[in-house]
């Protein structure tokens, strides 16, 4: 296949593809490629080869919205989720980090609202917890969770003590740790859970972004 020269990138791109059908990474270190169902815009994303396998090409944006999911106590007072977003079976390697950002907004009132970000095998609320965010008598709110994965396996992950109110300082808390198979198709999910009393929370905005 000719090269297709992409703005923005200062190597020609050697194939456009999907996640699943992508040529093999073997042997053609430096190569890129663009992925054409992985990313929140119509371009995808680029993934370069270290000679082994692909990789995303500097920090890549894989999800993005900014419309509102409400999350309703009148419903449920129980952890509800809000979105799940897969990650397709290969996607994240060893030594990645995952950041996860979150703008929401909850009725100003002393009933906690818990905001979580879990990472887990299936599109459900099983998954690990590496953000439990709980706020009150505030409005507004922004998080980031940040999941790494080891150096030597993408299946050991780790993360910031969850149950913090700002995703960078100090903690007494342990680190969050987690063993998910990331060779598989796995899923982050946006959760939240309100208090009796009346009280909404909405997801305003998320983003996702990958690096190496």
């Amino acid at each position: 296949m000719g090269a297709i020269g992409v703005v923005g990138l200062s190597v020609p791109v050697a194939a456009v593809t999907t996640w699943a059908a992508r040529p093999s990474a073997v042997g053609v270190a430096g190569k890129v490629i663009r992925i054409t169902d992985v990313g929140s815009t119509a371009t995808g994303t680029f993934w370069v080869s270290d000679g082994t396998r692909w990789h995303p090409h500097g920090r890549q944006r894989i999800f993005s919205s900014v419309e509102d999911i409400g999350l309703l106590e009148a419903t449920t007072t129980a952890e509800q989720k809000a979105v799940g977003l897969l990650l397709p079976a290969g996607l994240i390697g060893e030594g990645y980090e995952i950041d996860v950002t979150i703008l929401q907004t909850y009725n100003n009132n002393a009933n906690n609202k818990v905001l979580r970000v879990r990472l887990g095998a299936d599109d459900d609320l099983n998954g690990t917890a590496f953000l439990t965010s709980t706020v009150s008598t505030t409005a507004t709110a922004q998080n980031q969770c940040k999941i790494r994965t080891t150096t030597a396996s993408a299946n050991a992950q780790i993360g910031y003590a969850g149950s913090v109110s700002t995703p960078f300082g100090n903690s007494s808390g342990a680190v969050i740790t987690a063993a998910v198979d990331m060779s598989a198709a796995s899923y982050l999910v946006i959760s939240g859970q309100c208090a009796a009393g009346g009280v909404s929370q909405t997801i305003k905005a998320y983003t996702v972004d990958i690096a190496r």
